[in-house]
């Protein structure tokens, strides 16, 4: 099932526009404990632009940790879980090519661009490719 948009959604860092935290990329997301964790608070996600954290909140919407940073983890997005919805979502096309088709930029900066994966490789705009068919981690 897709998560819904954020409607008017905007980093409270960057004033980015954030119409999906994309928290089925996380491993936090993976359980009821870490999804009752992301609800509560104590797991935050970052900005896909500024990396800096954002807190999820019912209804729909992305606000500033309410949290001092003691008190809460922040969940990195994971690369094989990015290339599993790739290719459920998107087959055959890489996460730049997604992010261009949905014109996900803001300034002069591409949603991901320099990203941080959870496994400590950096995304670099337009020097991706699409995941192998097939290969569903």
């Amino acid at each position: 099932m897709a998560t819904p948009q954020i409607p008017e959604g905007r980093c409270p860092h960057c004033r980015g526009p954030v119409v999906d935290l994309f928290a089925e990329w996380t491993d936090d997301y993976q359980t009821k404990e870490g999804k009752r964790a992301i609800l509560g608070g104590e797991v935050v996600f970052d900005c896909y632009y500024c990396q800096k954290p954002l807190q999820l909140v019912l209804p729909l919407a992305v606000i500033l940790p309410q949290k001092e940073p003691a008190h809460y983890r922040l969940a990195k997005r994971v690369k094989s879980r990015c290339e599993a919805w790739l290719q459920s979502q998107h087959p055959g096309n890489a996460l730049s090519q997604v992010v261009e088709m949905a014109n996900w930029r803001y300034r002069d900066q591409w949603a991901f661009d320099g990203y941080n994966w959870q496994e400590g490789e950096i995304h670099r705009h337009g020097h991706d490719s699409p995941p192998p068919l097939g290969d569903n981690p």
